[in-house]
């Protein structure tokens, strides 16, 4: 499966660089394909049978895994279609470390108030990177006039 999605990865990079989403080809093709995989590992994962257990049989994570990419395919895929959808997360869980991070360091924040400013500036310097903005001068702008770095970070 994973050298599956890296082919499909490969595909959408070698196909549409950045704008263009891969198509409803290219799609079919890779759902075809995980669809293909995720049957035979389905049926070469061993059923857990107990006898005498009453209820649903408990699965083991490789059947949930494989069921879970089953179900959800079309999710999995997502980035061939859609050229705002990243491959990987990787974007997203940068955004949370610095949280991780100053929970790690001093266990909790004093109050919810400073709690909750803490995540909006880190909210605001993660949008100024990503579209380009001055970190130093966005924050300075925050503090003077959050109307106007609220009009600069939304681009109206």
């Amino acid at each position: 499966m994973m050298a599956l999605l890296l082919e499909a990865k490969s595909l959408k990079t070698a196909n549409c660089p950045v704008v263009e989403p891969s198509g409803p080809r290219h799609l079919s093709a890779c759902t075809n394909a995980t669809w293909k995989f995720s049957r035979q590992a389905t049926q070469s994962t061993p059923n857990p049978s107990a006898a005498g257990q009453r209820g649903r049989l408990k699965r083991g994570k490789p059947l949930n895994l494989l069921m879970r990419l089953d179900e959800r395919s079309d999710e999995v895929m997502a980035f061939l279609v859609h050229a705002e959808v990243p491959f990987d997360n990787n974007e997203a869980e940068r955004d949370l470390r610095m949280m991780k991070i100053k929970q790690k360091i001093s266990g909790c924040f004093r109050s919810i108030d400073h709690g909750r400013a803490f995540a909006k500036l880190r909210s605001i310097i993660a949008s100024a990177k990503k579209q380009a903005i001055n970190v130093l001068e966005i924050l300075t702008l925050t503090l003077n006039n959050p109307e106007k770095a609220q009009q600069t970070l939304l681009g109206s």
